[in-house]
């Protein structure tokens, strides 16, 4: 019962037991009062509204920041240039002028003649010149320098560049503050237990009101304590605890409840009867009354708080039946069921049964394109016996369908293809050839292949008329032939 109470407050609590929260007021009104069925709390004129205390959050220096620092640029060049003392500077190749040629000349009454001849030739009437003809001549080959002229050496006085660094972090970083207390808008609170068992604990702010229920045909006992946030101690009278104990609630003096409720299908009926009493209710036998047809059929006396279910049949004939039920100390409630039996005991009628033979394809000839197909259709109606549907007269009807032949049936045929005849040319003079033998007719329409006796037979009788035709046209060329001599002796007479 304790647990079945606490269930019922957490659903009111969920519900909406706080009510609307209004501006605080100078009187603080709280209030309990209880009955059989229920506690009743109302606090009402609470200030629902509580400053906060401190900051949320303080500043301190972060202990991991890194401060930045400044750079330097670089002072002077990794290297410098010097001279080589190890080097040697190129030397050109030397070169003196050697004569190779001199110059004679010789006197000549009209004109100079030069010749040059090879130093020391001095031949009679030539006279040296004093020109000459030189080359150089290297007489010290050139030497190539060693080494370079300068080195790069490192700089001593050379300092690198140093680079800034930045700030890592911040210098302070915000942190909650422990002793913060925040403002609260509903910081009153509200608590209850009945017969030694919590069933409430909620917070409000300016009002509140709820009801606890109870089980009202038990004794309880209960405690309920409102705390208002700015009287914690209850010194001004706005927190209180109010303890007290409920009496049971009279159970109601309420007589026996009686229903009756069935079915009746196919020719059968069940009912069950029903005394509903509660469970503080006093037990009372409730009387049943049943009439078939209008005639009675049999009393029942079920006792408080039970059921009784009974079962009977109608009459095996068609037509309406119906039960009565008639309940209660006066009797004056009244159950009726209704079947009509000629028509709700007999299920629907099936569907007929159809049996289908085996498609047979009738007779075909050269020339058909398409065949007439049949079959043999029988249909059995279901007859209901009295007791189930059966399978009543057969009628066998015939199907009839028509379809193409196939390529494969038209071939089987083997159908004589007819070529027509072809008219022989006339020599002029002559007499007219006898006319084409008309071609024999095409054979008579078979359903299976022609025989090899009726090929023969047909072959034959071609052949002869060709032969007949040869013979006739042969004929007519012999006669002219014996005009055309007979006209040429006429003329040479």
């Amino acid at each position: 019962m304790k647990k079945s109470i606490a269930g019922g407050l957490v659903a009111l609590l969920v519900a909406g037991g706080v009510a609307l929260t209004g501006g605080a007021a100078s009187a603080h009104t709280p209030q309990v009062s209880a009955t059989c069925e229920a506690i009743q709390i109302d606090a009402t004129s609470y200030d629902g509204t509580r400053p906060a205390q401190g900051e949320p959050t303080l500043t301190i220096a972060n202990p991991d920041y890194v401060a930045p620092t400044p750079g330097s640029p670089a002072v002077g060049t990794p290297t410098i240039t010097v001279p080589n003392p190890d080097y040697v500077p190129a030397k050109p190749a030397t070169y003196e002028d050697r004569v190779t040629e001199r110059e004679y000349k010789k006197w000549h009454l009209w004109y100079w003649d030069y010749k040059w001849f090879p130093e020391n030739a001095n031949p009679q009437g030539w006279t040296a010149t004093g020109n000459v003809k030189t080359e150089k001549v290297e007489t010290a080959p050139a030497q190539p320098a060693q080494g370079t002229p300068t080195i790069e050496v490192a700089n001593p006085d050379y300092k690198p560049e140093v680079p800034a660094t930045p700030a890592q972090g911040e210098p302070t970083i915000t942190v909650p503050n422990p002793d913060y207390v925040a403002a609260d808008t509903a910081p009153n609170t509200v608590t209850a237990t009945v017969d030694g068992e919590q069933v409430l604990s909620a917070s409000f702010g300016s009002q509140y009101s709820t009801s606890i229920p109870l089980e009202k045909y038990e004794a309880h006992e209960y405690s309920v304590t409102i705390t208002a946030w700015n009287d914690p101690t209850g010194s001004k009278g706005w927190t209180k605890t109010y303890t007290g104990a409920t009496t049971a609630c009279d159970y109601p003096a309420v007589g026996p409840r009686h229903n009756a409720n069935g079915e009746a299908t196919c020719g059968a009926y069940s009912i069950t009867l029903y005394n509903q009493q509660g469970e503080h209710e006093t037990a009372q036998t409730a009387s049943f009354v049943t009439y078939i047809d209008g005639e009675f059929a049999d009393a029942y006396a079920v006792a408080g708080g039970e059921q009784q279910t009974i079962t009977g049949t109608f009459p095996e004939d068609s037509g309406n039946h119906q039960v009565i039920v008639r309940t209660g100390p006066a009797q004056g409630d009244e159950f009726v069921f209704s079947l009509d039996v000629a028509s709700d005991c007999i299920p629907v009628q099936p569907e007929p049964t159809v049996t289908y033979g085996e498609w047979t394809t009738g007779e075909y000839a050269c020339g058909d394109t398409t065949v007439q197909m049949t079959r043999e259709v029988t249909t059995t109606e279901q007859v209901w016996n009295g007791t189930e549907y059966v399978d009543g007269e057969s009628i066998t009807t015939t199907q009839t369908e028509t379809r193409d032949l196939t390529a494969e049936e038209i071939a089987a045929l083997e159908c004589e293809t007819v070529t027509p005849p072809t008219e022989e040319p006339t020599t002029p003079g002559a007499e007219e050839p006898t006319a084409p033998v008309k071609p024999a007719a095409a054979p008579a329409a078979k359903t299976a292949k022609v025989t090899a006796t009726e090929q023969a037979d047909t072959l034959a009788t071609t052949g002869g008329e060709s032969a007949l035709g040869v013979a006739a046209l042969a004929m007519g060329l012999i006669a002219a032939g014996v005009a055309t001599m007979a006209a040429r002796r006429r003329h040479r007479a």
